[in-house]
């Protein structure tokens, strides 16, 4: 099923949430295989979708979204799939729930960036 998205960035951890999370749920998407400090955020074109010239980039329809884990929270409430994941609707469970997401997400980065050799 096509829901016209189309997700920019690969070769980092926080470009992988996003393609991990469409793959989970099933969807369709365009991809376009840029690379940071490469020089391809610098264009013309894809300064327009983002002057920040960042990755990943997830554009739904006309609505253009940029940072990690709002794009993966977007996916999980616009694309929901009860069998894979049930969101909780009260706001303490939700926010147990967030706390492990953003554990999760700055983890991955911080473990990425420990195994190039920084400290």
């Amino acid at each position: 099923m096509a829901h016209d998205l189309t997700l920019w960035g690969v070769g980092t951890s926080r470009t992988m949430r996003p393609h991990w999370m469409l793959l989970e749920l099933g969807l369709e998407y365009e991809f376009h295989a840029i690379g940071s400090r490469t020089g391809e955020t610098k264009t013309d074109e894809f300064m327009l979708l983002n002057p920040r010239h960042k990755i990943p980039v997830l554009q739904h329809g006309s609505f253009v979204l940029t940072e990690s884990a709002a794009i993966i929270q977007y996916l999980s409430e616009t694309f929901t799939r009860p069998e894979l994941m049930a969101v909780p609707r009260n706001a303490e469970s939700r926010a147990a729930l967030n706390e492990w997401c953003y554990f999760i997400a700055t983890e991955l980065t911080r473990v990425r960036f420990m195994s190039c050799g920084a400290t």
